[in-house]
């Protein structure tokens, strides 16, 4: 079985697939990339879409086990303003997954 495919069943990420999984150093640390499925790009302040994006981020977005992802930027109208788009499994601006932020909740 690739090492995708184990990545994928094991964090179940919503909305998004591994396209790539590299073990860095000597420490161990699994630095996994995602893309994102859905073609328009969604802005996480105010739930606007679009397709046209305005540029990418100039470099990947990560979360705590490390979940690396290109995301694109958008020009909100509704806004005005540029922003990255949202992903569905992390909130906006969190360094940590959606997921994992319930538990942390749950178990305080």
């Amino acid at each position: 079985m690739r090492a995708t495919t184990v990545f994928n069943k094991l964090l179940r990420l919503v909305g998004a697939w591994v396209t790539a999984v590299e073990f860095v150093g000597e420490d161990g640390v699994v630095v996994v990339d995602v893309r994102l499925r859905r073609r328009l790009l969604v802005c996480p302040e105010c739930g606007w879409s679009t397709a046209a994006r305005h540029n990418w981020q100039p470099q990947p977005s990560t979360w705590r086990v490390i979940v690396r992802c290109r995301l694109r930027r958008l020009d909100c109208r509704p806004c005005r303003r540029v922003v990255v788009e949202a992903v569905p499994f992390a909130r906006h601006r969190a360094r940590f997954t959606r997921d994992f932020e319930d538990v942390v909740a749950w178990l305080a």
